[in-house]
């Protein structure tokens, strides 16, 4: 695999600061390869991790599955007018994969019905308590209603899910919500700080698809449970597994890997 970095790519930094190991969070703010890298200044927790030149720090990034780190040496750090890192490119990197089954990517519709949906109306009533309606009916005793989502890509396992972000300064994830149907109402359910609220690590949840053709499998309520979430510029994704799946998904979404792999091209095998 070859490495891409995208500008505002969420990366983690990690360096050792007297005997303790500091993890923190970054972006990329350029990248030439076979040169540079730069990036933010590392921040952890609320404060900014200021790097030294001429020392190491290990940088960690989430890439289709995988976990990719690589050690680099910081070539200089500027303050001016922000302060940021520059980097050397690596020329060498580890990575390991999440997953344990093979995978296909994909673009397929789904639903999202969280599993306490009442809890959930109430979080997201707390958050958009200025924002009259918020795509809430009804009282929020009534429940949250199920949210438009897209499944990027599919295991026997779980899959990955696309959300976009609804940012009222940022035209380009409202229009990825007009793509999904979203009506307007329900537009600020999808800002960042509810969607974090709502999809945290292990909630649980249920979601309904089609299997497309040749397959043609409707499931409407899978049981699932949000393992990772990770924004990157104006979308939200959630990595998902699936929680006691009926036999039929399983045999259906292996039949449409299978399909896929032999007529369109190879499986990308766990490693």
């Amino acid at each position: 695999m070859k490495l891409h970095f995208d500008l505002g790519q969420d990366i983690f930094v990690e360096r050792n600061v007297g005997k303790a190991q500091i993890k923190a969070t970054s972006t990329i703010l350029g990248a030439r390869e076979p040169n540079y890298l730069i990036i933010d200044m590392p921040q952890h927790e609320s404060k900014t991790m200021f790097l030294r030149a001429a020392e190491d720090c290990i940088v960690r990034f989430f890439s289709d599955g995988r976990m990719v780190g690589f050690r680099a040496l910081i070539v200089k750090a500027i303050l001016e007018p922000v302060p940021m890192a520059v980097l050397r490119y690596p020329e060498e990197y580890e990575q390991k994969t999440l997953r344990r089954h093979d995978r296909v990517d994909c673009n397929i519709p789904t639903t999202l019905t969280l599993d306490d949906a009442a809890a959930a109306a109430k979080t997201a009533a707390g958050l958009l308590k200025n924002d009259k309606g918020a795509g809430l009916s009804g009282s929020e005793a009534g429940g949250l209603a199920p949210m438009s989502a897209t499944i990027i890509n599919l295991s026997q396992g779980g899959l990955q899910i696309l959300l976009p972000i609804y940012d009222e300064g940022n035209p380009r994830g409202a229009a990825g919500l007009v793509a999904l149907g979203v009506a307007v109402a329900q537009h600020p359910l999808y800002r960042l700080d509810v969607l974090e609220a709502l999809y945290a690590q292990e909630i649980r949840l249920h979601m309904g698809f089609d299997i497309p053709p040749p397959v043609e499998t409707r499931f409407n309520e899978i049981a699932c449970e949000v393992r990772w979430t990770i924004r990157q510029k104006e979308n939200f994704f959630l990595g998902v597994r699936f929680v006691d799946p009926p036999e039929e998904a399983t045999r259906s979404i292996g039949a449409i890997i299978e399909h896929q792999f032999k007529h369109f091209f190879a499986p990308v095998k766990p490693v």
